[in-house]
């Protein structure tokens, strides 16, 4: 039932409605209602399963296009961040709108992206943090990036930075997903 639910929901508004307007807001429900002892892990595994299949089934069903923007973004999440979800959205809105981009996923290291460097380019580097389970401070992870990785520009978004005041030459910090929409219509 909760698998017809949300094909009925993609199919009647599309796959960015129903994620910005329907599943983000019900995925921070289950998550307050995880936090608080209210559902049990694998109800929000459950949910977040068909999710990530729906998302994964509109990342394949779109046309494959050329570099028509001429970024090439390497997604990824940083070490200790496992939430995958958002960043397939965002894998998704990239390949709708023929930007090129290269898909590292969750808990990725920066050594994993260096190697990935020495041979390949990439403009930009977008990672996603919802939580903070390493405890580091999410500002402290942008500057060993860029220490590690200089001469790229770096796109960070997620709830961690959501209150996050600072202007970094070559960061861009993405508090909203009308942000994220701004930055991917570019």
């Amino acid at each position: 039932a909760f698998d017809k639910v949300f094909a009925s929901l993609f199919s009647n508004m599309g796959l960015e409605k129903s994620m910005f307007h329907v599943i983000y807001p019900f995925l921070n429900n289950i998550g307050i209602l995880w936090m608080t002892g209210n559902i049990i892990p694998a109800q929000e595994h459950f949910a977040s399963n068909i999710i990530r299949n729906k998302i994964f089934s509109a990342i394949d069903a779109l046309p494959k296009t050329g570099n028509v923007h001429g970024k090439k973004i390497i997604l990824f999440c940083p070490p200790g961040e496992y939430h995958e979800i958002p960043l397939l959205l965002i894998q998704y809105l990239l390949k709708r709108r023929g930007i090129s981009y290269i898909f590292f996923g969750v808990n990725t290291s920066l050594d994993l992206i260096q190697e990935y460097l020495s041979v390949h380019q990439a403009t930009h580097l977008f990672f996603h943090m919802i939580t903070n389970f390493t405890n580091k401070d999410p500002l402290h992870f942008i500057e060993e990036t860029m220490q590690a990785i200089p001469e790229i520009s770096i796109v960070a978004s997620g709830p961690v930075f959501s209150n996050l005041q600072t202007e970094m030459e070559g960061v861009r910090i993405l508090r909203s997903i009308s942000e994220l929409l701004e930055f991917v219509n570019e």
